[in-house]
């Protein structure tokens, strides 16, 4: 069983979800999943443990900060989708698939998730010029 340093405890005792877990459960009724999906995602949210004698809802906190990264960077998060399929996929040709996606899989990484990221940041870029253009003008 792994023990805990003080730097970890530290920081688990220190997760505080911003979240309600009422507005959690609103946020999961608006996601395109199915019913099994979404009642997953609701146990894992549910997960807490005990640290120094405190209940950390470590589950809710997760949750809140996925579906953060989600709507702060879709492209980015969409990118890393793409990428893990296309891994699966050549990862599942016959022979050569499992070196292939050995030395393939890094490199598709990187450039889906960073295509997703430049459309993301892009996006954050001309919010920032359009934003100060109504300012100045």
């Amino acid at each position: 069983m792994h023990t805990r340093t003080n730097e970890e405890r530290e920081f688990l005792k220190n997760i505080k979800p911003e979240i309600s877990r009422e507005d959690l459960v609103a946020q999961l009724r608006r996601l395109h999943l199915t019913r099994e999906e979404k009642a997953a995602l609701n146990e894992m949210s549910r997960k807490t443990i005990v640290v120094g004698g405190k209940v950390v809802q470590l589950g809710l906190w997760l949750m809140e900060t996925v579906i953060n990264i989600a709507r702060r960077f879709p492209c980015t998060c969409a990118g890393a989708v793409v990428g893990l399929a296309i891994f699966f996929l050549i990862g599942s040709i016959p022979l050569i698939g499992p070196l292939l996606a050995v030395v393939a899989g890094p490199i598709i990484a990187l450039i889906t998730v960073g295509m997703g990221l430049m459309q993301d940041l892009g996006f954050q870029v001309q919010a920032m010029v359009n934003d100060t253009i109504r300012r100045y003008s």
